[in-house]
């Protein structure tokens, strides 16, 4: 492993030891990761080819293929997905992350495509995509018509 937890007594597998870094230390790395580190080298690439550059695309993805499928099949998705994470499995995302940002828009565009698939076979995430259009829908009804200028 490299990064934050090279040297700090968590093996490949996640396993920890005494000096590991605590549950804060993961959960900070991992928002490092998709919010700050890997929006900006899709963003800053000039080479381009980054299929995504928000930060909550790089969770999802982190996410989805943490689990083999969509986040919401797996968690609570009214809670905030980190923080349901064990801490093998924060581990694990920040491995998936650490990959992204250093094998780059190659890796984040497979792992993007998969994220996407499953997605597409997810009830939940079927299920949220369709109440999120119908409330678009009905957003766009009630909106008065705008006066002529």
């Amino acid at each position: 492993m490299s990064g934050l937890f090279e040297g700090r007594g968590i093996p490949a597998g996640g396993q920890q030891g005494d000096d590991a870094p605590d549950r804060y230390d993961l959960q900070e790395r991992y928002l490092d990761l998709v919010r700050l580190a890997l929006p900006h080298r899709a963003r800053s690439d000039p080479g381009g080819g980054w299929p995504i550059s928000e930060d909550h695309c790089f969770m999802r993805v982190v996410l989805d293929n943490l689990f083999s499928g969509c986040w919401y099949d797996h968690l609570d998705r009214r809670l905030v997905g980190y923080k349901q994470l064990s801490d093998e499995q924060l581990v694990r995302a920040i491995e998936l992350a650490e990959s992204m940002l250093r094998e780059g828009p190659e890796l984040a565009a497979s792992l993007n495509e998969r994220s996407l698939a499953w997605r597409a076979e997810s009830p939940g995430a079927r299920a949220l995509a369709e109440r999120r259009s119908f409330r678009r829908k009905r957003v766009k009804r009630s909106r008065p018509p705008s006066p002529d200028p």
